[in-house]
């Protein structure tokens, strides 16, 4: 039972997974073995699982790397500061 340090670990399985990140399988796959995705980990029965928390940590740096990014390149095009 999780108590007030130990927050509660909910693990996501492939279709849980697909709705918060939804691409290929095998995009997944290759992140992993890339290190560019949180590792998923195999939980009895050989199914795989991964860890919410983790994947929306990753989930909201990419999204923070990609606004970054976006503004970087209204930067550099004189675009700093406008709607």
């Amino acid at each position: 039972m999780p108590n007030e340090t130990t927050p509660a670990l909910r693990l996501l399985n492939r279709k849980q997974l697909r709705e918060l990140v939804p691409v290929a399988d095998s995009t997944i796959w290759r992140w992993e073995n890339a290190g560019l995705f949180p590792p998923g980990m195999i939980v009895g029965g050989g199914r795989r699982f991964w860890s919410e928390d983790q994947v929306r940590t990753w989930l909201e740096n990419r999204l923070r790397e990609s606004l970054e990014r976006s503004a970087g390149a209204s930067t550099l095009h004189g675009q700093e500061d406008q709607p």
